[in-house]
């Protein structure tokens, strides 16, 4: 299913990408150059809000590249810049292309022409690690590329002048040239395998450009299918209009703007390292602990009877402490594995997984004169596994913080809410304060003294699990009254 899916995605992307050919084809072969749409005014108000919106899209794109110095953002507002000095004059020549029609025609295919160049200067520029360094003289750069694109437009105006102004071969050769430049920027972004969403809507911008290039080629100017090339283009540019932008007011990159399926790959690949890490730091805090241990181990055996009894004493914290860090170490390596955790869902009766629990813990309940009620308990989806500990652990936080006083009470209750089951594990033990419940869920967050047994990690272990099944947990509790734990479990 994933296969097709991913095969119909791109079906659905060919068939946009090769909707403007098959309309430019519709124009040249049923309409021709019969429709004329001659409009001088309306060409030059169009032109020159092109000229305006391309002048501000450079300028944002500017602006981001002094937030990220890339060198492959650098040639983009290059790119911009050259179709903004170089279109410019189509528009402020268009009355006079009764005189002469080439010095009104050459701007357009010239402009896509110089742009697609420094569009795949760009993207062979694109990595990782180019960027300029802060003595990068960009004011005096920009300068000269202006000077550049004027040049460019005068030379124009020189080749509109000329006998072979008319000849086709000049034209066809510009907009071939185009044509060809976005093809092969496109083709060498798939060759660098540049696996980014954001290039993949940058090369939908150049295939619309090639396909306005194509357009171009057959007809007059102010036919159908002429205005209908302008349409191509300007769809184009708003494609790379939008990624500029949300380059702008997002990481401030073109290149790290990242989709959620990147997102997501990098997450997978961090949590992937973040375990291996896990992996290695638990071994080695484990190795030496081990050596502590069996050195302490020798000492003890050779100690008699008659050594001094605060050696043992605090030996014997020695080898408390060891074990709790053993304890904290296996904490940290559980949670690191629960979250590259697959969860594997399947219906579960709550009841019967209580009366398992409570037979579990049935000589600590017998010891605090303590009592386990439940009753009506919904069927919920979940990993068995998994839930049975969440609600181990909060059962046994209920037994380890119970009052002296008073004969241990746990009550476990079920509430629809919503899309929700919750469940709410309640007890009349010591409590805590509410101001710290952040704290309760943290990692190794404890919030009783070092007296009472436990790695403080058993609450942020549970918090896991259960965002695993797309629910949460939360406390409430008064202090000296007990507390309540509610987990949310999704129908």
């Amino acid at each position: 299913i994933k296969k097709i899916s991913v095969l119909l995605i791109f079906i659905l992307q060919m068939t946009v990408v090769i909707i403007p050919s098959c309309l430019t084809w519709y124009f040249y072969t049923y309409i021709g150059e019969g429709l004329v749409a001659k409009a001088p005014t309306f060409h030059i108000i169009v032109i020159m809000f092109a000229i305006s919106f391309s002048l501000f899209v450079t300028y944002i794109a500017f602006q981001a590249f002094l937030k990220s110095r890339n060198k492959f953002q650098y040639w983009l507002v290059i790119g911009l810049l050259s179709f903004s000095i170089i279109y410019a004059p189509h528009g402020f020549l268009t009355n006079i292309a009764e005189d002469n029609i080439w010095l009104f025609i050459l701007y357009g295919p010239m402009s896509r022409l110089v742009m697609a160049l420094c569009f795949f200067t760009a993207i062979c520029k694109y990595s990782l690690d180019t960027s300029f360094s802060s003595e990068f003289p960009i004011k005096r750069k920009i300068f000269k590329w202006i000077i550049i694109f004027v040049i460019i437009c005068l030379l124009i105006a020189y080749i509109a002048h000329q006998p072979y102004a008319g000849e086709k071969w000049l034209r066809c050769t510009i907009e071939i040239s185009a044509l060809s430049v976005c093809l092969l920027t496109i083709l060498f972004s798939y060759i660098k395998k540049i696996n980014s969403d954001t290039i993949t809507v940058f090369n939908f911008s150049l295939l619309l450009f090639a396909q306005s290039s194509l357009a171009f080629l057959f007809p007059k100017a102010w036919t159908h299918l002429w205005w209908y090339a302008h349409l191509i283009f300007a769809g184009g540019f708003g494609l790379l209009t939008y990624q500029v932008a949300l380059a702008y007011t997002t990481t401030g990159s073109f290149k790290d703007i990242f989709s959620q399926r990147e997102l997501l790959l990098q997450l997978k690949q961090k949590n992937s390292e973040l375990t291996k890490f896990a992996h290695i730091i638990s071994h080695d805090l484990k190795t030496p602990l081990s050596g502590i241990e069996g050195l302490i181990g020798l000492v003890v055996d050779d100690m008699n009877s008659e050594s001094k009894p605060a050696i043992k004493k605090y030996i014997e914290k020695i080898k408390s402490s060891i074990d709790r860090m053993r304890d904290m170490i296996d904490a940290i390596l559980e949670l690191s594995i629960l979250s590259n955790k697959k969860v594997e869902k399947e219906k579960i009766d709550l009841n019967i997984m209580f009366i398992e629990l409570r037979d579990l813990f049935e000589e600590s309940l017998v010891g605090s004169s303590g009592h386990l009620s439940f009753s009506g308990l919904p069927v919920v989806r979940g990993d068995k596994v998994l839930l049975s500990q969440v609600f181990q652990n909060l059962i046994q936080n209920s037994i380890k913080f119970k009052r002296e006083e008073v004969p241990l009470d746990i009550s476990v209750k079920a509430i629809r809410e919503q899309s929700f089951w919750r469940i709410d594990v309640i007890d009349n033990g010591q409590g805590f304060d509410p101001s710290n419940k952040v704290k309760a869920f943290e990692m190794l967050g404890r919030l009783h003294d070092q007296s009472v047994p436990g790695t403080g990690a058993g609450l942020a272990i549970c918090q896991k699990i259960i965002a695993l099944h797309g629910g949460k947990i939360d406390a409430n509790s008064t202090p000296g009254e007990g507390a309540t734990f509610s987990v949310y479990l999704p129908f």
